[in-house]
């Protein structure tokens, strides 16, 4: 991504609108009297400082990519955490710094039918073993839900593969 770019441009305004949101929402907080600080902890510190978590697909050609647009976030001073798996963590770990936040929830291969550790796109190799890939995708929901509440992040980016994290951010009222 180069700075300059349409994606790049795209990220920055996403940014932009990310705190306007927020600021937005703290002052019709004071405003209305309304309470949110129970469904949106992080909301309680100053209005420009928010918290993304980015869930990426266990893959390289997904990570990577989400890695790089995390970093454009966390340059501009936004606290960023990086949700995967404790073998995708070797993968992410040496492309980023110590101001990114990774948090590791366990990946159920075994239990799958899947070789342990066995917990990236690149390792799978013929189709029963692809199947059996996406099948412990769904049963990260309860993990999710538990990073949520614990993080309670300001905006989720997670991907196409990891369709239901959708439903448990807006159930959480994270966008």
């Amino acid at each position: 991504m180069e700075k300059g770019g349409s994606s790049y441009e795209e990220i920055v305004k996403l940014m932009k609108e990310l705190m306007d949101l927020k600021k937005n929402v703290v002052k019709s907080t004071a405003h209305n009297g309304v309470l949110l600080s129970s469904h949106y902890p992080a909301m309680i510190s100053e209005a420009s400082h928010l918290h993304m978590l980015f869930f990426p697909f266990m893959a390289p050609g997904h990570m990577l990519p989400m890695v790089d647009m995390a970093k454009i976030f966390a340059a501009r001073g936004i606290c960023v955490t990086i949700l995967t798996t404790p073998a995708n963590a070797t993968i992410i770990h040496p492309s980023i710094d110590d101001s990114f936040h990774l948090h590791i929830i366990h990946f159920p291969s075994v239990m799958f039918s899947l070789p342990s550790e066995c917990e990236n796109r690149s390792l799978i190799f013929g189709q029963d073993q692809l199947i059996n890939f996406f099948k412990p995708l769904s049963s990260l929901c309860h993990s999710f839900d538990y990073v949520l509440r614990d993080s309670s992040p300001d905006c989720i980016v997670t991907d196409l593969f990891l369709p239901w994290t959708y439903y448990v951010a807006t159930t959480r009222g994270i966008p």
